[in-house]
């Protein structure tokens, strides 16, 4: 469990904030670990903008409350082409810069 614990917080999360910042230039990350009722235990990883706007794929991202809590915030409905090439970007990225922490 600590091993796994360890490779979430020390690798998995930064390599996935280096790729968002390299891709999306926010101002820091938002982390938070829910469980809900449920033994499922789930991520938020949540970049925050500052007050700055940032556009990228047709898709305007900006911090709704930037000194605050993130939500509630407006929902949107994103198509999954955009969705799967969110994904590959970020994929992408981690596998070039991989850096292992440790």
């Amino acid at each position: 469990m600590k091993r796994e614990r360890d490779e979430l917080f020390d690798d998995v999360i930064v390599q996935w904030e280096l790729a968002i910042n390299s891709l999306y230039k926010n101002k820091k990350v938002n982390v938070a670990f829910l469980a809900n009722t449920s033994e499922h235990l789930h991520a938020h990883l949540i970049p925050r903008f500052g007050q700055d706007e940032f556009e990228k794929y047709e898709i305007v991202f900006k911090d709704p409350n930037p000194t605050g809590n993130y939500a509630p915030y407006p929902k949107k409905e994103i198509p999954l082409d955009i969705l799967l090439t969110i994904k590959s970007d970020i994929l992408s990225v981690i596998k070039k810069n991989i850096v292992f922490i440790r």
